[in-house]
């Protein structure tokens, strides 16, 4: 398929297809809160990343962790639709990126990705309350003892409600900025023009 859309994404050229039939899925947007966190990931995330497992929640259309591969890290992404994965792969093939791929539903963590990323990314992917639970008890599952997570979130999580659900399971939660003017991109529902809010979370407070 054609791009309907090109973006810069860290030096990256990641194009969202073009969609044929019905409406575009989710999956098929480059979305703000993932331009932020992409940019985050190439510059001062970096350094810790280069050479460390990292697996990328939701991926879509893999913009962050494209690039966390671009910098180093060993890459996995994860989503529940397969036809996001395809892409991903054509994606990482056009940036000479290699990396891995895998279907995921957050309540059935495969045996073998239990404990394995010292850093789990993810980005606008907790706009549903109802699977904020589901989604925070991936990460701990995934994220290996020591390890954390880094969420950007464009004000969709009800005010509070990621934190607390956070700290309810256990996990230290912190809020590490506030993208007021994050990049305009097209989107389904105008997501550019709310803050893109930026988080990192480790598997357990004990």
């Amino acid at each position: 398929m054609m791009a309907a859309w090109l973006h810069d994404v860290a030096g990256l050229r990641v194009p969202a297809p073009r969609i044929t039939r019905g409406r575009r899925p989710l999956w098929a947007y480059v979305w703000p809160a993932g331009l932020v966190l992409a940019e985050m990931v190439a510059r001062e995330l970096a350094p810790q990343l280069a050479g460390r497992k990292v697996l990328e929640l939701g991926c879509g259309l893999g913009a962050v962790g494209l690039s966390a591969a671009k910098v180093g890290a060993l890459v996995t992404l994860v989503d529940r639709e397969p036809e996001a994965l395809v892409e991903v792969q054509r994606i990482a093939a056009e940036n000479s990126l290699t990396v891995q791929t895998q279907q995921l539903e957050w309540s059935r963590v495969p045996e073998a990705l239990v404990g394995a990323f010292e850093v789990v990314l993810g980005a606008d992917i907790v706009y549903d309350p109802s699977q904020l639970t589901p989604m925070l008890g991936a990460i701990q599952t995934l994220l290996a003892p020591g390890g954390c997570a880094y969420l950007a979130d464009p004000d969709r999580a009800i005010p509070g409600s990621l934190a607390e659900t956070a700290r309810q399971m256990g996990m230290v939660f912190e809020h590490l900025r506030t993208v007021t003017d994050p990049p305009a991109v097209p989107t389904s529902d105008e997501s550019h023009k709310q803050p893109v809010h930026v988080y990192r979370l480790t598997g357990t407070s004990s």
